[in-house]
């Protein structure tokens, strides 16, 4: 058996008590979840949530990605004008 109980504090006007408390209560056997589509729209939300946040991670991969190709292709074309100049340079030098 399962019991619940609440009270709710209402503001009375102009009477001598300010407040009163109303009281509810409810006793019952077992119970069954009357609003099952509540729950599936929880899951529901949660799933999208989830699809959301993994193509927020991949777009975030993919764009790092990119990043690191665009630096690798920097860094190459650097190290490439590098070595080309010191080669001219090497070229004045000694040829």
């Amino acid at each position: 058996m399962y019991t619940e109980a609440d009270g709710l504090w209402v503001h009375l006007q102009r009477e001598a008590q300010p407040f009163y408390e109303l009281k509810s209560g409810i006793a019952y056997e077992g119970y069954r979840r009357l609003f099952s589509k509540a729950k599936e729209t929880k899951e529901t939300k949660e799933a999208e949530e989830a699809e959301e946040a993994k193509e927020a991670k991949e777009a975030e991969e993919e764009r790092y990605s990119l990043v690191n190709k665009l630096t690798n292709g920097y860094i190459a074309i650097l190290l490439t004008m590098t070595i080309r100049m010191k080669i001219l340079a090497f070229e004045r030098e000694f040829l």
